[in-house]
Parts: C-alpha cells; structure tokens; sequence
C-alpha cells in the first residue's frame, strides 16, 4: 500500500519526488499563474507519495533493472542543431529512405521551413515487437475519420506526403469556452461500443508498460497528484476509465513539426501498421534535434518521452506502407481542472508547490547566481594553477528572499573582475559571444561562506545565439553532495 505525506518535506530532500530533467529541462509543466487551476496544478506536481518498507524494496529491485537492462544514449555536443530555436521555424524531419522523394512542407504562419535528414546522418539514430490488431487500427481508423486537424495547439503542424489527410485528438480535454474538462469527447461518442473498449484496452496495455519501465518515483508522483485533485483521464461512455492517461492523438501516414507539450508526465508514443511483414522493418522516426537523437520506430515500438523536450515524428521511411502515428498524454489543463471558481481543498493547499517551497524558504535565505563560460574543462591549465580547469565566473548575483517563480536579470553590475576584462586591443569582454552556464543556489541561512547540506542547486544554459531565457528547477543536492557539504 502507499500513501501521500500529511507534510511534503523540503523540496529536493531524498524522500521528494524529483523533477526527472533532460539537459535542464523539466518533465511537468508547471503553470507559473496564481490561478486555482495553476494551483492544483503545481499541489498535484509537489504530490508526494511514500511507499511502505516492501514497495521501497521492490523500487530498489526495479531500479536494478532498468539499470541493466536500458541503453544509455549519450548527447551529442557537437550536434549542430542544438540551439535551434523551433518558435521561429517550422522544423521537420524527413525519415524517408534513398528511394522517397524528399519531404517538402509548405510553409505555415510565414515561418521558414527547415527540414533535418534522417538518412542524411543529421541526427544520431538511436534503437531502442510486435504487429497490431487490424480490428485494433480499424477502431483509431474510425476516430480518424472524425478528425479533421493540421495543427495540434499553436506551436505543432500536422504535414502528410499525401494531399488528404486526417489528424484527431480525443479524450478527457479542458473546455475552450466554458470552465471545467470534458471526460468524454464528442469523437469517442461517434465510435460503436467495440471500438471504444479496444481503444481503452490499448490506453490499459501503455499504462502497464509504464509502470513496468519507468522509476517508481515518477509513477507514485503521477498517481498520487492524480487522486489528490481528482483529474479526469480517458473515459468510454460505459463509465470505463484509464488510470494515468487522459487522451491521445492519431493520424495516418502523416509528420509532425518540431514542438514541445504542456504535458503533466512524460507522454507516449507508438506506431501501428497493419501489414504483418512489415512488422520488423523501421517505418519513421521519432526525434529529438536539441539532443540530436532519432529513435527508430517500428509497428508496435513504445517510446515514453519527456514532452518538454523539443521534439517532432518524422515522415515515412517508405511512402508505399501505411503507417498510424500514435501518441497518449496527459496534459497539465487537466490536471488543473480549467475551473479557477472552484477553491483548493485542504489537502490541495497543503501541497501546493508554491506553497510547499516559500513555506521552507526562512527569512534571511538567499539565491547566489554565478554564470561561466560553457567550455569544456581544461585538464593541463587544472594540473598547473589549481583552477579545476573551469573558466572563471564571469557574472555573479545575490538576491535575498526570492519568491518562487523568481525571475532575474544579470547587467555589467554584475561582472566580476575575471569577466570584465576586456580582449587586448578591444573593448569588447573576453567571453561575449560565448553560451554560459548559470549555476544557482537558494542559501538557506544567506551567507555564502556557510553551505548547508539542504541548500537547493540547479542549473541552465543560456545560448549567445538564441537569447532565449535560461530556465533553471532547484533540486536538493545528490548524496555525495550532501556527504561533502555536511563536513564543512
């Protein structure tokens, strides 16, 4: 059995839900508004869920497992589209093989067109099986053809290589002009009984793989805020419900542009093909351009994926098989309930993840911000002058009390003497046009000489390019950081 805290401990202690990061990005979306939605949203997020001594036991197990069992993909740093900035250009991956003709996307809102190769080597293809059930397709088949979508939300186009094309998204949705969620969508509605329940048996079998292969911790988190704010997740009009799931979306032989999702856990998704021969043979793929990853898909390959991370499925690898891209999430709106006239519940303002951090923030706490150069280390410069072999920070702050969300600004009042030095023969500083690693952490007692095994870290990128904001979750620091900080 497992149950939630009464009191959510510090965040970021061992016994909290850690947020699961990909090169700094988180996997829930957090509303940063005051709303009750955005609330229950981030109650929901900071839910945390103790098991008892045998279901710990059992996460030791399971940890083991997917420790030895999963491949280890390691990022590209020399990828070259790592700093692409997807909100200025429609981005898509052509999966086609040599014998495709390219994929040429029309534009969309004006924005310019970029295509990244799969066949070309632009991304490194990374594998990670079955055939489907035709009455299984036949089922989406029919929600397909209820669906008439070329962009799924403001930031995702819908693209196929053929020129009529449909594209759905159904299931348990926030209400656009009215409060609330609506648990069952007008799609399902249309659909004849049957194909409901096998649509709702597939929710099922994906649930189960979640809990098979993704870290107890995360499972318990999505569960626990789940219950805490009483979310909808798929339903069929016979009552049935899924657990973690609240919708998905399909579409045949299509692509999607290169987006993030305003997801609550990390989503899912899988392709359906219902030529048996084809069940082995690698039919798109699924992409990652920031991390520079394409993982192959093949008909019945299940991929869970941390939405907030760019990413985008590619075209066809052969035009002739038809192919159904699928995906299941869940989305934060959800979770918030679209509905800010309802009050949070007692046990809801307890964990409200706004809440549950200022109340561990004590008066006199503060946030130290350095920023360096991100080079690689310089192991021969460590050896001679004892620097560690890091650049100097060149940009340091300190801002007591922070309010979280905290934003800030870093200006030439905050060079140190390292970064305002200025190239010989120039007036421009040494490191300006160089990507920058922001470190932060939240001080507990404010004084920067003292370092507390509690205190929260984090850290972001910000690129010299982009210019886009760096994003930065404090988390409690690792066990061996710990261990270090509590001998000073």
């Amino acid at each position: 059995m497992a149950q939630r805290c009464t009191a959510p401990p510090l965040p970021g202690s061992p016994d909290n839900i850690k947020e699961t990061m990909k090169e700094g990005i988180a996997k829930t979306r957090i509303i940063k508004a005051k709303t009750t939605s955005g609330l229950k949203v981030k109650a929901a997020a900071a839910c945390v869920v103790v098991g008892s001594d045998w279901s710990n036991n059992r996460e030791k197990q399971k940890n083991i497992k997917l420790q030895k069992t999963l491949l280890q993909v390691n990022v590209s740093r020399n990828n070259k589209w790592k700093d692409l900035n997807f909100r200025r250009f429609n981005v898509y991956a052509d999966g086609g093989d040599n014998d495709n003709e390219p994929i040429q996307p029309s534009k969309h809102d004006n924005k310019v067109v970029k295509v990244i190769s799969i066949k070309g080597n632009e991304l490194a293809s990374s594998l990670v099986n079955n055939g489907m059930s035709a009455k299984l397709i036949n089922a989406y088949r029919k929600a397909i053809s209820f669906g008439n979508n070329n962009k799924r939300g403001n930031n995702c186009n819908i693209k196929s290589d053929i020129s009529s094309f449909k594209y759905v998204c159904s299931g348990a949705a926030a209400n656009r002009a009215s409060r609330g969620v609506t648990p069952i969508h007008h799609v399902i509605r249309k659909l004849d009984k049957a194909s409901q329940v096998l649509i709702l048996d597939h929710f099922k079998c994906v649930e189960s793989l979640f809990k098979d292969w993704l870290p107890t911790a995360d499972i318990r988190q999505v569960l626990g805020g789940i219950d805490l704010v009483g979310a909808e997740t798929f339903t069929i009009e016979s009552g049935e419900s899924s657990e973690i799931f609240a919708a998905f979306a399909v579409g045949k032989n299509v692509y999607l542009s290169c987006h993030i999702d305003n997801d609550f856990t990390y989503s899912c998704t899988t392709l359906l093909c219902s030529d048996e021969s084809k069940k082995d043979e690698i039919l798109a793929y699924f992409c990652f351009p920031r991390l520079g990853i394409a993982v192959p898909l093949r008909p019945g390959d299940t991929l869970f994926f941390n939405a907030r991370e760019p990413h985008m499925v590619s075209s066809r690898t052969k035009n002739e098989i038809d192919i159904y891209c699928l995906s299941f999430y869940l989305k934060s709106n959800v979770i918030g309930g679209n509905d800010n006239s309802q009050e949070l519940n007692e046990e809801q303002e307890h964990h409200s993840a706004d809440r549950a951090v200022q109340r561990n923030i004590e008066s006199g706490a503060a946030l130290y911000v350095t920023c360096r150069p991100n080079r690689p280390d310089n192991v021969p410069r460590a050896i001679l002058d004892g620097s560690r072999g890091k650049p100097p920070p060149v940009l340091a702050a300190r801002f007591e009390n922070p309010q979280f969300p905290f934003e800030f600004t870093l200006t030439t009042d905050n060079l140190t003497p390292e970064g305002a030095s200025a190239i010989e023969g120039s007036d421009n500083i040494w490191w300006s046009n160089e990507d920058l690693v922001v470190s932060a952490r939240l001080d507990s007692d404010g004084v920067a000489a003292t370092r507390d095994p509690n205190d929260l870290v984090g850290r972001g990128f910000y690129s010299s390019k982009t210019q886009d904001a760096a994003m930065i979750e404090l988390q409690g620091r690792g066990m061996f950081g710990k261990a270090v900080t509590s001998k000073k």
